[in-house]
């Protein structure tokens, strides 16, 4: 059975919260603006100097446009802070060496709420690194369709929150969802970090689809290929397959894969009409998981990944971009 958007007038009056969002990119700006609005806000960044210019200027050049009112805690130390929550949003690449240099001043009683989308170098999970580093912390993931102008602008969002013990993701889905965030709650987290992982490759894969003029048509089909293939790898690794119906899996997909805002279709966009992945890379101001992923996802989970290993080898100039509708023409959507 498909979880259910919490009922708008089942929610229990929240109370303020000390909420720690690790990580001060265009996301985690993003929620510490939307949570700020009801709970007490500390955003960190693992940068001095990037912390004293947002507190400066009360603006992130990762998030142009949006004022970091005062009420918003800007730190670059979390010592002798004890949270209620922390909303982990850092990319994935640089997370564990990061976590490793704060986690003594974690409380062992404080929720992780992992909001990174991706897989580590050594092909595991955030979640499972995070475990072996808190053994004593509870370890979640959120993903769903959010990008983070829209929460930024406080308009209306929903998302997966996934534990292992269901009874904790519903507490907590009572405890952040208000006004302008609905949090699903979900106990299949391996799922949902599949599905936010595969889903930026897939967006990847429809850049390029549309740098070749391939049309709507054969976008609509390589998105629906690209969800099959998301629940094929996430069997593999002993996810639910209904959690690829929820929104961290084709709710998330259909957002990344279909629009313009999206970073990772920018990046298939520009991959298809010639510059260079490093190119790309070198003039971008936001981390594009999805091309950092996607030879994990070949080397190390499926090398039998059709659209995976299609961007991977375009990417490495292996293949063309017209490849990428060659998987369309080839391939039969069941």
């Amino acid at each position: 059975m498909l979880p259910k958007l919490v009922n708008l007038m089942s929610l229990k009056e929240n109370k303020m919260l000390k909420i720690g969002v690790l990580g001060a990119g265009a996301f985690g700006t993003a929620l510490a603006i939307m949570f700020s609005k009801t709970h007490e806000i500390f955003l960190f960044s693992a940068a001095k100097e990037h912390a004293d210019t947002i507190k400066l200027s009360r603006e992130n050049e990762f998030l142009k446009g949006f004022h970091i009112h005062d009420e918003i805690n800007v730190i670059s130390d979390i010592k002798n802070i004890d949270f209620d929550y922390i909303l982990w949003c850092f990319p994935v690449t640089p997370s564990l060496s990061i976590l490793k240099k704060i986690a003594l001043n974690i409380n062992e009683n404080t929720p992780i709420i992992i909001c990174s989308k991706g897989i580590c170098e050594n092909g595991k999970f955030l979640s499972d690194e995070f475990e072996k580093i808190l053994p004593k912390n509870d370890i979640g993931v959120l993903s769903g369709p959010n990008f983070a102008i829209d929460i930024a602008s406080l308009k209306f969002s929903a998302a997966d929150l996934g534990f292992k013990d269901i009874s904790v993701a519903q507490k907590i889905c009572l405890d952040l969802s208000g006004k302008f965030m609905r949090l699903v709650p979900n106990d299949d987290i391996i799922g949902i970090q599949v599905a936010g992982a595969i889903k930026n490759v897939i967006a990847i894969a429809c850049g390029i689809l549309a740098s070749v003029d391939g049309g709507q048509n054969s976008l609509a089909a390589l998105i629906t290929l690209g969800l099959q293939e998301m629940v094929s790898i996430g069997k593999k690794l002993g996810a639910k397959k209904e959690t690829f119906y929820c929104l961290s899996g084709i709710g998330d997909l259909l957002l990344t894969a279909s629009s313009e805002t999206s970073r990772n279709m920018q990046f298939g966009k520009r991959l298809g009409l010639g510059e260079s992945v490093n190119h790309i890379f070198s003039t971008s101001h936001s981390v594009n998981e999805g091309a950092v992923c996607v030879d994990y996802v070949v080397n190390t989970v499926d090398s039998n990944a059709i659209i995976c290993r299609t961007v991977s080898d375009i990417m490495h100039g292996k293949k063309e971009p017209g490849s990428i509708l060659e998987v369309c023409q080839r391939n039969t959507v069941a």
